[in-house]
């Protein structure tokens, strides 16, 4: 009948009479009786409509009186399964979830009901500062304040239709003038965008625009000028310490008037930052605890300021005009149509009014491609480039032009065509593009050269435009006879041999004529003991760095050539081994400007691998380093500063199998990594000489990257990670090799059967053998002295007797 608290609350919970008791020092007293009529429920509290950003959580809650209630909650009359309690929660809403929600109260003796509707949009402003006057929130009522100078000659913060901020280069906390924002004000948030109009008068290092923050271990905030990043502008995250910045290649200028939006989406934790409506850096966070929103827990952050950080940094100097908080993650195209129209305009309208299509060249050849550029106006804002946001292409020809998904258009055959797209559902169509009868024009030559091992596979390319179909005639030398007629632009050649050295030139035709390429020289070499054992387990790529001369980094096995960039030294001494060959080679980078850039082309692997260089440090490397890498989230061979420096690898996001022995600086080893593929302990295991001596495990599969492949650097760490060392012999395959297959290489022994074969012919005897050194005796016995002659070797017949065979390994 009654409920009781501690406090002496009596609350009625069904029809019928009861009492309360209550003790004071051991007396008890008993009220008189109470009666509770019962009644059908009567509302005395109703749901109330809420609006929220997609992501966060909506709740509903309804009070009634009258006993024996029962609850049901509906979403669009439809009952939800298990609602049953006085009040309703939904967790991470999206837009589906938008509608009205309603609770039937009951008891045995009638019934009841109540309302709400949820409204779940993309983003909306949650708070606007626009500095008329002052600094109100004039959306949230989250108001501002001017906090006066701590220093006597810092300078004050003023408002007249903008934010002043004197900044300085003094340091410490709030020395100039700044504006203090309320505590907890992003805590209501998940996704979220913080967007400004702001002029900045000076480049103070480390100055920030705004900063959301508790501590240096707790911070969310822009930076402009920051002593990092070349002195890009960033925004760092911070929630726990373990900051991760959002970095720009952007110099924030003095002087002019920026739009600058961050965007973080929650549900797949990527943040993005625009300039002026262009977006200039992107990046995804390791985990949820870098929302923003969650940065300094429940309560959030306290110290959240406009030219002012946690940290006591230098305080920025300049205008900030426009400053907004809005809950979700506004569109590319919002952001787009806000740089143009202004921190005056909150654009709530994004359908144009019009939309134009252009293309730069309105004559096109069949195999030219280029890009259609989107324009639209809209109410407050003309000439807005919203090409991204674009949507619906067609062609109205595709026998002509087609055109992909991203505006790419593509001449396929003769005749005139349009291309349409639509911009939030208001279309536009281009010009008339038209498609010429052309004979074949060359885009782009083969390579002038290529060196391959004997049993590499050639590929050589030609880019061509024209009227299909295109045929490809492709000569040897100065024969008359093709030794390939194809309708691909590719010649592949496996399993090179000698006779297959020379000169290529390629002849393209089609129905309205023909033209020629320029020649491409193939030198095939014959492999040392090395070399072939590293090509009898198939690379995808071998750069045995043994060039003399020019940028071209060979590719010996598949023709994926690299350029050598910055400070580099060629023909310096390699591994010393006969299994090298007479003359070995390596390339010396010099830890500050050197390295080798291969393009991405096949080397996204994310299953089983093993990659292989030999490397001879030059000095201690004064910072974590890589020898051979495709990027953090992909695979890479390292060497750390410690000392002595210590060989590292890894693939993906496992741990780094770390050599905890080292090498010194002076001595070629040579370092493999192999990663069997899947999940699991002790999948990846780093050799050293090879032999074993880490091991690292996976819990998940690699997610790769599309970066180029470095050797003596990182693609994604740019200038930091390179390493002063001679390198020689990278090699990439798409298996795990063995224990055994390893060491095999690194003894330069063979995989494959070795045969020497005898022929006598016309007066002479001729020797071939596979791969291997021909060793030359007089007796079967010996003594075995080494013959330097390459495959095919021949000799005169004469009388006596020599005895031949051929070393595979050391």
């Amino acid at each position: 009948m009654l409920t009781v608290n501690s406090s002496g609350l009596i609350t009625a919970v069904s029809g019928g009479s009861a009492t309360v008791s209550a003790t004071v020092d051991g007396v008890t007293a008993t009220s008189p009786t109470i009666s509770v009529a019962t009644t059908a429920p009567i509302i005395t509290q109703a749901p109330v409509n809420q609006t929220v950003a997609v992501g966060q959580s909506a709740s509903f809650s309804v009070q009634a009186l009258g006993g024996g209630l029962g609850y049901q909650w509906s979403f669009d009359a439809t009952p939800i399964p298990g609602a049953t309690s006085p009040s309703l929660s939904l967790a991470n809403v999206a837009l589906t979830n938008s509608g009205t929600y309603s609770v039937v109260v009951s008891n045995n003796i009638g019934t009841t009901n109540a309302s709400a509707v949820l409204t779940v949009v993309q983003q909306y402003l949650a708070h606007r500062y626009s500095f008329v006057s002052d600094a109100s929130d004039s959306v949230g009522g989250a108001n501002g304040a001017i906090v006066p100078p701590a220093g006597s000659a810092g300078g004050t913060a003023t408002i007249n239709n903008g934010l002043f901020l004197p900044g300085n280069q003094n340091g410490g906390f709030g020395y100039s003038g700044y504006v203090s924002l309320p505590g907890g004000l992003l805590t209501n948030t998940s996704s979220l965008t913080v967007e400004c109009w702001v002029t900045q008068n000076q480049q103070n290092t480390w100055a920030e625009i705004w900063d959301f923050g508790n501590s240096g271990s707790q911070n969310f905030g822009l930076i402009p000028y920051p002593a990092n990043n070349g002195n890009n502008m960033e925004v760092a995250f911070t929630p726990h310490g373990n900051e991760v910045d959002l970095q720009s290649a952007v110099a924030f200028p003095n002087g002019s008037e920026q739009y600058v939006c961050l965007t973080f989406n929650s549900a797949t934790l990527t943040g993005d930052l625009y300039t002026n409506g262009t977006l200039v850096a992107s990046r995804t966070f390791p985990d949820s605890t870098y929302i923003p929103g969650t940065i300094g827990g429940a309560g959030g952050t306290l110290e959240n300021m406009l030219g002012n950080d946690v940290y006591g940094d230098w305080q920025f100097s300049g205008t900030i005009y426009e400053f907004r908080i809005w809950d979700g993650a506004v569109s590319p195209l919002y952001i787009a149509v806000s740089a143009i129209a202004g921190p005056g305009v909150v654009e709530t309208n994004l359908t144009p009014t019009s939309v134009s299509v252009t293309v730069t060249n309105a004559t096109e050849l069949v195999g030219q491609s280029e890009n259609a550029a989107v324009t639209a106006d809209f109410n407050g804002a003309a000439g807005v480039a919203v090409t991204g946001s674009a949507t619906n292409w067609t062609s109205s020809n595709t026998n002509v032009l087609t055109v992909d998904t991203n505006g790419l258009i593509t001449a396929v055959g003769s005749g005139s065509a349009t291309i349409s797209t639509t911009v939030n559902g208001v279309s536009g169509t281009s010009g008339p593009i038209n498609v010429p009868t052309s004979a074949p024009i060359i885009t782009s030559e083969p390579a002038d050269s290529e060196s391959l091992l004997v049993g590499g596979t050639f590929n050589a390319t030609v880019g061509v435009i024209g009227n299909t179909p295109l045929t490809f005639y492709w000569f040897l030398n100065s024969s008359s006879h093709p030794v390939s007629v194809i309708t691909s632009p590719t010649l592949t050649i496996p399993n090179i041999q000698m006779t297959n050295a020379g000169t290529y030139t390629c002849i393209v035709s089609n129905q309205f004529g023909t033209t020629n390429t320029t020649p491409l020289v193939l030198t095939v070499i014959a492999p040392t003991p090395y070399q072939q054992s590293v090509l009898d387990l198939n690379p995808l790529g071998y750069w045995p760095l043994q060039e003399t001369t020019g940028t071209i980094a060979y590719d010996m096995a598949n023709g994926y050539n690299g350029t050598y960039i910055g400070g580099f030294t060629l023909a310096q001494p390699g591994p010393t081994n006969l299994i090298f060959g007479a003359s070995s080679y390596s390339a010396l980078f010099d830890g500050f400007s050197g390295f080798v850039d291969i393009p991405e082309g096949p080397f996204n692997i994310t299953g089983a691998i093993t990659i292989m260089a030999w490397v001879n440090l030059q000095a201690a490397p004064a910072h974590f380093t890589d020898v051979f890498a495709h990027g953090d989230a992909s695979w890479r061979l390292s060497v750390n500063q410690n000392s002595p420096p210590q060989p590292g690898a890894a693939d993906g996001s496992a741990p780094d199998a770390t050599d905890t022995t080292g090498i010194n600086p002076g001595d070629w080893h040579m370092l493999a990594y192999s990663y069997t593929g899947g999940v699991g302990n002790n999948l990846g295991v780093l050799y050293v000489d090879a032999v074993p001596v880490a091991f690292d495990s996976f819990t998940a599969t690699p997610v790769g990257d599309n970066l180029d492949v470095w050797i003596a650097g990182a693609p994604d760490y740019g200038t930091s990670r390179l390493i002063p060392a001679e390198i020689a012999h990278c090699a990439i395959y798409t298996q795990a090799l063995t224990a055994a297959e390893i060491r095999a290489v690194y003894k330069g022994e063979s995989s494959a059967p070795v045969n020497l074969t005898i022929k006598a012919s016309n007066g002479s005897v001729t020797l071939t053998w596979p791969n291997g050194m021909l060793l030359q005796a007089p007796t079967v016995n010996g003594p075995w002295a080494t013959n330097n002659a390459l495959s095919p070797y021949t000799i005169p017949a004469a009388a006596g007797q020599q005895y031949f065979r051929v070393q595979v390994s050391q």
